[in-house]
């Protein structure tokens, strides 16, 4: 049975598995003082990216 949870334990830092289980974009944007923006962007960019069925 310990052996069952370590191979489980292990699989899960896999690379392949970790590779599926990362974001398929990344977005970076420069915003040196801009966090005024920021809320307004993180929103129009998290409705975009929910709308196209796109992980960031």
């Amino acid at each position: 049975m310990a052996l069952a949870a370590n191979h489980a334990q292990g699989a899960k830092n896999h690379p392949t598995f970790l590779r599926n289980q990362m974001p398929k974009i990344s977005i970076v944007i420069p915003v040196y003082k801009s966090e005024m923006t920021l809320p307004d962007l993180i929103g129009r960019i998290d409705s975009i990216m929910k709308a196209e069925g796109l992980d960031f």
